[in-house]
C-alpha cells in the first residue's frame, strides 16, 4: 500500500543553529529563525534544530542538559559521523538525522515527531549501531552492556530486551503479562538508571554503543 504523506503543521517554529552550511530546502515549509546561543531560543519555539558540520559541538555549547526552558533538539548532519551522534545524544539532543537519509517530506515529519518529544533516528545511525553491536560482541550480540544490566532489575533486563528486539509498549504488556502503564512506569526506572532520555537512548546505553551517565 503506497501512502502520501501530508506535511506536518506549517507553523512549527525552528530555532536554527547553522554550522556554517545553508539550511536545507525542506525547512522552507517551516518558520526558521536563526540562533547563536542559548539565551536566543523563545518560549513559542517548537523544535531547536543543529544543522552543518560537526553540530554536536554547537549541541554541547547550548548545555541542553543545564536544565528545563529548550524545546527538543534535533541534529541535521551533512553526513554520518558517529564520534558526532554519540556527542549530540551525551548532551541532550532528541532526534540525530542525517541529509542523505530524508526527502523534504520525511524531514518535516521527523521535525515535527521531535517538536512532540518523540525520538528520531535517521536510519543509517540505526545501521551503524547494529553494525558496531555486530563487530563487537560477536556470537554473543544479543547481550547487553554488563554496566547496563548491572544496574536493572531482572525484570527491567527482560523489557529492554524486548525494547532492543523493536516491540512497542503494547507488545510488552502482552508479553509479559503487564497493564501499559506498568510498563511505561518500568521504561521511566529504566530511564534514570541508565541516564537515559528516551527509548533511543535507552537502548544505545543498553548496547554499549553511548556511556552511561552517573544517576
Amino acid at each position: 500500500m503506497c501512502v502520501e504523506w501530508a506535511l506536518p503543521t506549517p507553523g512549527l517554529s525552528i530555532a536554527l543553529v547553522s554550522q556554517g552550511a545553508p539550511p536545507p530546502a525542506a525547512l522552507a515549509h517551516f518558520r526558521t529563525r536563526q540562533v547563536g546561543r542559548r539565551s536566543d531560543v523563545r518560549p513559542d519555539d517548537d523544535v531547536l534544530l543543529f544543522h552543518g558540520p560537526g553540530a554536536a559541538h554547537a549541541v554541547r555549547g547550548f548545555r541542553l542538559t543545564a536544565g528545563p526552558g529548550l524545546p527538543p533538539a534535533a541534529v541535521l548532519a551533512p553526513r554520518l559521523d558517529w564520534d558526532d551522534v554519540s556527542m549530540a545524544l551525551d548532551h541532550g539532543a532528541t532526534s540525530y538525522l542525517v541529509e542523505t537519509s530524508p526527502g523534504p517530506r520525511l524531514l518535516a515529519e521527523a521535525l515535527d515527531l521531535t517538536s512532540q518529544g518523540a525520538t528520531v533516528l535517521a536510519p543509517v545511525v540505526v545501521e551503524h549501531v547494529k553494525a558496531a553491536r555486530r563487530s563487537r560482541t560477536g556470537i554473543a550480540r544479543q547481550r547487553p552492556c554488563p554496566d547496563a544490566a548491572g544496574r536493572l532489575s531482572p525484570r527491567e533486563r527482560e523489557l529492554m530486551a524486548r525494547l532492543t528486539s523493536g516491540d512497542t509498549v503494547p507488545e510488552i504488556a502482552a508479553g509479559m503479562n503487564l497493564t501499559q502503564k506498568t510498563v511505561t512506569n518500568y521504561l521511566s526506572r529504566i530511564y534514570q538508571k541508565l541516564g537515559a532520555r528516551s527509548r533511543s537512548d535507552a537502548i544505545l546505553r543498553w548496547l554499549g554503543v553511548l556511556e552511561i551517565q552517573a544517576a
